[in-house]
Formats: C-alpha cells, sequence, structure tokens
C-alpha cells in the first residue's frame, strides 16, 4: 500500500490535505516499515540460516522486510514460543483434516448412494413420497445425511403439540371411503437409514485417527517448546518470582542474602526487584506521561507544563493556529471525522485537543501528589541469578505443593528456606514484557470477581447473539445467518477485549489464557451449539434453506472467504494509516497511527479450536466439513502467516502457556464432543420422531384427500 499512496494519493488534497508544514507522509510510512514491521538481519548476521530478527529501527547492519512465502517455519521462533507453536498447531491440523477427509471417501459416496436414499425415481414415485432427489442437490448437500426418501404416514396417536416447532412435517386429512369423515394426523416419515455399520465404522476410525493423530501433535509441540526453550535463553530462565513476601520486606540486600544459599559461591545474584501495591500511583503516573508527551508533541517541547500560565500560553497559539481538534477538520472526511469518530473516542481519553490535555494533566497531578503520601507495602519479589544454575537450585529448594502452600506447612522445606521464619511460594516468572506490572498487586479474589462478571456479561452476549441468527435464519435463510454468525465471531470478540479492560490479571499469558477462555465459548456455542438447539429435530435431515445441515454449510463456507476478507481487511490499522494520519498536526502525531495491528495470541487459538470443534461435532451427519476444514485451516496459516509479517505490530512475547492449555483442555474437549456427539447422531436416526408399531391399528391405509397444513394451506 506504501507505494500505491506514494505514487496516486500523496498530491490528492483530500487523501494528505495540504497546509503549511504539514508532516512527512514518506516518513511515516518509512517509520512503518523500518520499525513496526518485522525485519531481519541478512548476510553475515544470521544466525544458522535462523533469520534472526533485528531489534525496531535497526540502522546500524543490513535489514529487509520477512518474505511472506519464503521465510521458514522455524524462524516464526523470533515472535517467542507461543506464536511458534501456534504456527505449527494450525498447520497440523490442516493435514489432519486433509487425510480424515480421505478417510470419510466412503462415508460421502454412502450418503450419496441409492443404499442410502433407496433410489426414489420422482418419476415413478407415488403420492405418499415427498423431498424430491437427490439430484436436487448440490454436490456437499448430495453426500451429507440429507434424506430425500420421505413418505406421508398416519399417525392417529400423534398430536399438533409433538410438532409445533416444525409445522411443515405435520398435516390433518380425510381418509377416502371414510363413513365419518374424521380427519386423520399425518406426518412425515424418514425412509433413509443411516445407522449402516460400513457408514458407522468409518467415522469411529477418523475419531480414532483424530485421538492417535492429536496425541503425537501434543508430544511435539511439548518437545518443541522445550527445545526452543532451551535454546533461547532469555531473563526468565535465569529468575525465580516469589509471590507471597512479608509486606515489610523492603530490603532488597536482605532478599540478595537469602537467595545467595542457593548458589555455588554465594555471590552470584545479579539483581532483586521489589514491587509495592502502589497500582493506583502507578496507573495515574502512566496516564499523567502519556498526556503529557501527547501535549508536547503539539506545543513546543522545552514549554515548562510545571508553569501553568506559560502552558496556557503555548496552549493558545497553538490553537489560535491549527484549531481546537486533534487533526486537519478540512473536507468531507475531516467533517465525518469530526462528528462521528472523535466525540466517542473522547469519552476514553483518546484525541483529546491540548486544553483537555492540560487539564487532564493537572488533575492527574494532584491525584498523584496524593498518593505519594501513602505508604505501601511489599506485595512481590523478582530474583535475577547469574547462572541457570542457580535458579534452578532455589526453586528445587523451594518448590512446595498446593496444600502445602494453603496450610502454610513449614515442615515442607529446610528450617534455612524460611524467610523469616516465613514459608515462600516461589516460581518461575514470565518475561519481564509479558508481566502486567499495573495489575501485579490485584488480589486474587479481586481477580476471581472481575472474571466471574466479564463471564456474565458474555453468556448475555452469547443470548443476544442467538436471538438474532434465529430471527435471521427464520427471515432470510441460512445463506445470511451464516455470514451473520461469521460477523459476530469476528466482532464480538472486540467487545470481549473492551471487557477484557476490567479483569486485572498478573502475566499476559493469563490474560490471553482468560480471553481464550470467552471468546471459545461464544465462538463455540455460536457457531456449532446454537445452530443445533435452534433446528427441530425433525429438521435435521430435511433439505430446505432453515434446515440443520444447509445452516452449517453456510456458516462453513462464509468461514472459508468471509473471515479471512475481514482480517487482510485490518480495516482499524488502515483507518488510522489512510484517514486520520494524513491530517495529523505534526510528524510525532503521524507517526503515532503507525503503530501496526495489535493481536491476540488468544483469539487466534480459539479460530483454530472453534473449526476443530464444528468439524468435529456435525462429522458424523455431512462428512464433507473435513474438506471444509482444510480450506479454512489452510486459508488461516496463510492469512496469519501474511498478517504476522505485514500488518501485525510488536507485542509482548509469549511462552508455550496457550499451547499447553490448548493441547491439555480445548483439543481433549474437542475430541470428547466427537465420541458422544456421533454417539448421539447415529442412535437418533432416522430423526422423524415416529416410533415403528409392531401392531398398527387397522382402517388407516388408503388415499387421503383435503391433506392441509396446520395453517390450512393445502399440501
Amino acid at each position: 500500500s506504501r507505494i500505491f499512496v506514494e505514487r496516486y494519493l500523496l498530491d490528492k488534497n483530500w487523501y494528505f490535505p495540504k497546509r503549511p508544514n504539514r508532516p512527512d507522509l514518506k516518513r511515516a510510512w518509512a517509520y512503518y516499515e523500518h520499525v513496526t514491521l518485522p525485519r531481519h538481519f541478512v548476510g553475515e548476521s544470521t544466525a544458522d540460516t535462523n533469520l534472526r530478527r533485528a531489534e525496531p529501527g535497526e540502522h546500524e547492519q543490513e535489514t529487509e522486510l520477512y518474505d511472506v512465502i519464503r521465510t521458514p517455519q522455524k524462524a516464526f521462533i523470533e515472535w517467542g514460543t507461543g506464536i511458534d507453536l501456534y504456527f505449527v498447531s494450525v498447520f497440523c491440523l490442516a493435514i489432519f483434516m486433509f487425510v480424515a477427509a480421505c478417510i470419510n471417501i466412503p462415508s460421502m459416496m454412502f450418503y450419496g448412494s441409492e443404499e442410502y436414499n433407496g433410489g426414489i425415481d420422482k418419476n415413478d414415485a407415488s403420492d405418499a413420497l415427498v423431498g424430491g432427489t437427490q439430484e436436487d442437490l448440490p454436490f456437499v448437500l448430495k453426500h451429507s445425511a440429507i434424506c430425500t426418501n420421505t413418505e406421508w404416514v398416519a399417525c392417529p396417536t400423534c398430536t399438533s403439540e409433538d410438532w409445533r416447532f416444525d409445522p411443515t412435517r405435520w398435516a390433518k386429512g380425510v381418509l377416502e371411503g371414510s363413513e365419518d369423515g374424521e380427519e386423520t394426523i399425518l406426518v412425515i416419515r424418514n425412509l433413509c437409514e443411516g445407522t449402516q455399520y460400513e457408514n458407522a465404522f468409518t467415522n469411529y476410525a477418523t475419531l480414532l485417527f483424530a485421538l492417535i493423530w492429536i496425541s503425537l501433535v501434543s508430544l511435539y509441540l511439548r518437545a518443541r517448546g522445550v527445545r526452543f526453550d532451551e535454546d533461547k535463553i532469555t531473563t526468565s530462565d535465569y529468575s525465580v518470582h516469589v509471590k507471597n513476601p512479608p509486606p515489610d520486606a523492603y530490603d532488597p540486600d536482605e532478599w540478595r542474602d537469602f537467595f545467595s544459599q542457593f548458589t555455588t559461591d554465594g555471590d552470584q545474584v545479579t539483581c532483586v526487584t521489589v514491587t509495592l501495591n502502589n497500582e493506583e500511583l502507578l496507573r495515574n503516573t502512566f496516564y499523567y506521561r502519556n498526556f503529557r508527551g501527547q501535549l508536547l508533541r503539539k506545543i513546543p517541547a522545552d514549554t515548562d507544563v510545571d508553569d501553568e500560565a506559560a502552558t496556557r500560553a503555548a496552549i493558545a497559539k497553538y490553537t489560535e493556529e491549527n484549531g481546537s481538534s486533534y487533526y486537519i477538520q478540512s473536507g468531507c472526511i475531516g467533517w465525518v471525522l469530526r462528528t462521528l469518530v472523535v466525540p466517542p473516542l473522547n469519552i476514553f481519553n483518546m484525541m483529546l485537543p491540548a486544553d483537555k490535555l492540560y487539564d487532564k494533566m493537572l488533575q492527574l497531578k494532584l491525584k498523584i501528589k496524593e498518593l505519594q503520601e501513602k505508604e505501601y507495602q511489599v506485595s512481590k519479589i523478582f530474583v535475577t541469578f547469574e547462572t541457570e544454575e542457580g535458579q534452578r537450585t532455589a526453586l528445587s529448594a523451594l518448590q512446595l505443593g498446593r496444600f502445602d502452600i494453603m496450610s502454610k506447612n513449614k515442615k515442607a522445606v529446610a528450617p534455612s528456606c524460611l524467610f523469616r521464619r516465613q514459608l515462600l511460594h516461589v516460581v518461575q516468572p514470565a518475561e519481564p514484557n509479558a508481566v502486567r506490572w499495573l495489575d501485579l498487586d490485584v488480589p486474587p479474589q479481586t481477580i476471581v470477581i472481575r472474571r466471574f462478571l466479564t463471564f456474565l456479561i458474555t453468556i448475555v452476549l452469547i443470548a443476544i447473539a442467538t436471538v438474532c441468527i434465529f430471527y435471521a435464519r427464520r427471515g432470510v435463510g441460512p445463506f445470511f445467518s451464516g455470514i451473520l454468525t461469521t460477523a459476530f465471531n469476528s466482532t464480538i470478540p472486540q467487545v470481549i477485549k473492551i471487557l477484557m479492560w476490567f479483569e486485572p490479571q498478573h502475566t499476559e499469558g493469563a490474560f490471553q489464557t482468560s480471553l481464550y477462555l470467552k471468546i471459545t465459548l461464544f465462538r463455540w456455542v455460536l457457531t456449532a451449539i446454537v445452530p443445533q438447539i435452534i433446528t427441530p429435530h425433525t429438521s435435521t435431515l430435511g433439505s430446505a434453506s432453515s434446515d440443520l445441515i444447509p445452516t452449517i454449510r453456510g456458516i462453513l463456507v462464509s468461514e472459508c472467504w468471509l473471515t479471512p476478507l475481514l482480517r487482510l481487511s485490518d480495516y482499524m490499522t488502515n483507518f488510522n494509516k489512510h484517514v486520520i494520519a494524513p491530517r495529523a498536526q505534526n510528524q510525532e502525531e503521524m507517526i503515532l497511527w503507525f503503530q501496526g495491528t495489535f493481536y491476540n495470541l488468544g483469539e487466534r487459538y480459539t479460530d483454530l479450536t472453534k473449526i476443530l470443534f464444528v468439524v468435529f461435532f456435525y462429522s458424523a451427519l455431512c462428512p464433507f466439513v473435513f474438506v471444509f476444514g482444510f480450506i479454512i485451516l489452510t486459508v488461516q496459516y496463510a492469512v496469519d502467516r501474511f498478517s504476522l509479517f505485514r500488518l501485525w505490530g510488536w507485542n509482548p512475547v509469549l511462552g508455550a502457556d496457550l499451547a499447553q492449555f490448548s493441547r491439555k483442555y480445548m483439543f481433549l474437549a474437542c475430541l470428547a464432543a466427537f465420541a458422544i456427539v456421533s454417539s448421539y447422531i447415529f442412535a437418533q436416526f432416522p430423526y422423524d420422531n415416529i416410533c415403528d408399531v409392531e401392531n398398527a391399528p387397522d382402517g388407516f391405509a388408503g388415499n387421503y384427500t383435503n391433506v392441509t397444513f396446520a395453517n390450512g394451506e393445502p399440501v
């Protein structure tokens, strides 16, 4: 897009408004390519052909952008173990989908054969037979469990209440020759038999293959994570984290002396970090510095912001020259920004004008002075050793079980391992840039309560989305309801991310895991479970657009093209780069809009497990879902690979937490759904809500006249 902008848009006033001393848009795009986007060293600076990643803005050595196609898989470790294991997981599961699709070819052929549907000839069919033939169906539906071999049968013991959710399968008619002319209830019976041994065997063979494959992939991911963790040495490999220090243990020398007993020469403790429960002070200081930085990008940088008169004068001069807005207001786009975009953002303290920024600063300054007078206690301790051996010795000596921690069992460790006669809870820390420092002193009970509240709100969002999808499918059909489902799967997670602002977590890994759970719950329920719930039981094998299998096909088709299209559009970042940035008042403001897209690894895992769950959930009814799964995961791998190299910005380096959580819980949940739901599907055939009666009453066989549905329309 940079080349297109420079060639065709830079001289357009509607795109880049002309004004005196306007910032350099080319420079902002250069920042995007050399600082925001990942680059690797070339020539002798590479390490074992691993394309070692350069630091942002590297200029002393030659660098270039990562090639989207030719970059090897092992280079992903430069983004951390979490990113590497994610791409390996997507790649391995895409291969699984392809092999599983091949295994299910016999089931696809069986569902599309006369053996399943009875070989009904529409021209020779009797009036009792309904539903058409398989030749009327699209290819995917033709090779699914959709049953077109149906007939009307008399059911004198049935009532309309039994078919209240699917009234099109219930009618009333009068038997020809009946003396009393009494109406008899007629219902549709499915004549297809899907519980053939060969069909069930294929499905359970796929389940066995899935169990073996996912087990092998899990073992490989664990081994790969350990190998990369050992190959790539980081700060956490030399450090320990004390989670329950005495509240008055401020002296770092005391902590150094205590942990020196675990080193060989007693002098290998390099650093001790003492954190206090001053979260509110840190947060207000962060906001103050943020507003101060924004203000100094507008007024002269040498302005003394502590001098209110001088600062107000500088703000007045700036406003007189540039206007009160955060951006250039000229043109139609400027009007849209001024009236529709900026006012909602101002509520969240974004894009504030200079005078409001300074007012916020003065308020925060008073608050900070007040907070500085408070006395704070020690909340956490981080100790860094000179060698890995010191860290491992300390962790081994201080390792405790959960019961010992809860019961404060001092006998669980040697007396020398007690700090001030207190039992310490010591663990290996997260990476420094993965610690959420502003939330570090939040008590566990607060985290649990906030997590519960955000979970309840997620349930409410699921209920709202379910109602919308239900009425969309009833009103406009499964194709548009499938698009709506995909749209919800893309947009509602953004709402959940906003909710996560109110859920504190101590580490980025815990934050991502909590986000992962909520988005996974939303997407699993909306994509797989909701269609099953809102579809009448008797419509499971139907071919109508509102029936179950066509609905699932519509969802998966939209997942093939709409989801990747939305991700590639990168609409928010493109809006920042192409609309807001060209209207920035100065160079620093312009560059800030070229930071790239913030990505959540937890959200990416939800897309992976969502497809796995949906495919497993409906594989017994439509084996072709494995083909959809292969296409979707292949596209997901390619789109995410492109996004990593060309769209996503810098993020904290994440470890293997999400990969471990996925293989321990999510993959197993998908396998359990596969086994349970497939058994249920085969047990419920033929889905017509009719029982076979050995001794059927006489007097109901024959032709029926005046047959009408419940609403009075003729059949």
